[in-house]
């Protein structure tokens, strides 16, 4: 993904109009930290941001050749989940996610909450409806995955210090709560739209390319959910063999008296709320199937 946005142009012709991509912007852009360890934490939040920029300019690479007339700028997301799979979505007309503010009761207002919904901003996943906060929801995913893709670093690590386990998981649960946020958020604006705007609600619904990218990175996101739900039991056990206490319980992974959040003070609310028939209505109502 990163060596695609680098590798493309930052200007094209598409339907007549210039349109200029901007400045690239290196991942290191992202990077921060001044020990191996800190910069190795960071490396999340490099893929994230990173896939917000090959969103943006990865369509003008596609839309050069079909030069669609009716062609905005701002008008399609590229949504990445690997190398053989990358989706370009057309947007259609949808309200701003700002409105979801009144919807979501003040027990949900979660970590992303702000500034994800509100207050009110220009920031892509409120002005650019559903379309942006999947954007969000495929970046935390492509974040995910770059923290769990660099386990077998935090593994050789944890053979000298153990608390490299603890690091890993205090990074990775930051992203499953994310998985349940967005979620969330993404279902809550659907029913909005159904009851509220049932105009928009239907060209959401028409939008196959959309309902298959989202398919696609939902579907992604949850398998990786639950493979670290898995791995988390298995360092407990690995961590156990040794004979180490360890436990797990309401908010923390305890090893030998000391504790890291788990996030579940995001996540077992947004799991709650998210098993009621309504939420898995909405939701399979938009999985694309053939």
């Amino acid at each position: 993904m990163i060596k695609t946005s680098a590798s493309l142009p930052r200007n094209y012709r598409i339907a007549g109009m210039r349109v200029s991509a901007g400045r690239h912007q290196p991942p290191e852009t992202w990077l921060s930290g001044s020990t191996e360890s800190k910069l190795v934490d960071n490396l999340s939040m490099v893929a994230h941001e990173s896939a917000h920029g090959f969103q943006f300019i990865y369509p003008f690479n596609v839309l050069q050749a079909s030069s669609p007339e009716d062609f905005k700028l701002g008008d399609y997301t590229a949504y990445f989940l690997d190398s053989a799979r990358t989706y370009v979505v057309k947007h259609t007309v949808c309200f701003n996610s700002n409105e979801l503010k009144n919807e979501i009761p003040k027990d949900l207002r979660t970590y992303r909450y702000t500034p994800y919904i509100a207050p009110k901003s220009g920031i892509g996943s409120q002005k650019e409806g559903f379309y942006g906060l999947l954007g969000e929801f495929n970046a935390y995913y492509i974040g995910m995955l770059m923290t769990h893709d660099m386990f077998a670093y935090y593994e050789t690590q944890a053979s000298e210090d153990l608390e490299a386990y603890q690091k890993y998981i205090q990074n990775i649960s930051s992203d499953v709560a994310a998985f349940y946020e967005f979620k969330y958020f993404l279902l809550q604006y659907l029913l909005k739209a159904k009851l509220d705007y049932p105009d928009q609600y239907e060209l959401l619904i028409d939008n196959t390319a959309l309902r298959i990218a989202y398919t696609q990175v939902y579907t992604a996101f949850e398998n990786l959910v639950k493979t670290y739900d898995k791995q988390l039991l298995v360092i407990e056990t690995k961590i156990s063999n040794l004979g180490i206490p360890v436990n797990i319980d309401d908010e923390y992974f305890w090893v030998d008296g000391y504790g890291v959040g788990l996030n579940l003070q995001t996540i077992n609310p947004m799991k709650t709320e998210l098993a009621k028939p309504v939420y898995e209505e909405v939701h399979q109502a938009f999985i694309y199937q053939k």
